[in-house]
């Protein structure tokens, strides 16, 4: 009789599945410079080390995470790492992609953090990973409104520590952010819908943004 498979072996399982399901999706442009906001632990170190870009950025808060991706982690590109929230991050150099993963939903304004890209890093190619599957036809519905649910990092203090911060977020749907993220003048040019074993990675999406000229209204 066969073995019967614990949670934690689907989740290592569709772990796999999930880096195998970015890695395919996400094509980051040779000799280029990638910011990725709030990298964690380094879970797209496979990602990045095996594409051919000149230097790699991260800006993560938690500073056992900032720690074991500057000192743990050997990096094929040239890598610098900014222990802090991307409000508190400056960019002094021009980038090429941006990379943020599991982040919307963290944050207390995201329409802020899709303005700050567009305004302030202004990549050419722009990865968005976050929970849930786009729907293209609810994408430029109007009258919707948000949903706020516990913001457990907050909770706990480990994201946000030492600072005051209303432990709720605001969700948008995964197609109306895609609709925001086309109003500052980025073009969703495909995606890919997620689905693994893994109990955080159930129900995902990827999606690839390009920049439209300057002087763009959409």
């Amino acid at each position: 009789m066969a073995e019967e498979r614990t949670q934690a072996d689907k989740d290592r399982e569709g772990w796999e599945d999930y880096l195998d399901i970015v890695g395919d999706f996400v094509k980051l442009p040779s000799n280029s410079t990638v910011l990725e906001i709030a990298p964690g632990n380094g879970a797209y170190q496979r990602l990045i080390n095996t594409s051919d870009i000149k230097k790699y950025i991260g800006v993560e808060p938690f500073t056992p995470w900032y720690e074991h991706l500057k000192l743990d982690i050997v990096w094929t590109p040239e890598a610098e790492f900014h222990n802090c929230t991307y409000e508190d991050f400056t960019l002094n150099e021009d980038v090429d992609v941006v990379l943020t993963a599991g982040l919307f939903y963290h944050l207390a304004s995201p329409i802020h953090f899709i303005e700050t890209i567009a305004n302030e890093y202004k990549p050419a190619l722009l990865y968005v990973e976050t929970i849930g599957h786009v729907d293209i036809g609810n994408m430029h519905a109007t009258g919707k409104t948000s949903s706020y649910a516990p913001e457990m990092l907050n909770v706990a203090g480990s994201r946000y520590a030492g600072r005051r911060a209303v432990p709720y977020n605001s969700v948008s749907d995964i197609s109306t952010l895609a609709h925001f993220i086309e109003c500052v003048g980025y073009k969703l040019m495909d995606f890919e819908n997620i689905e693994t074993q893994n109990s955080s990675k159930v129900d995902n999406c990827i999606m690839k943004f390009h920049r439209l000229g300057d002087n763009v209204w959409s």
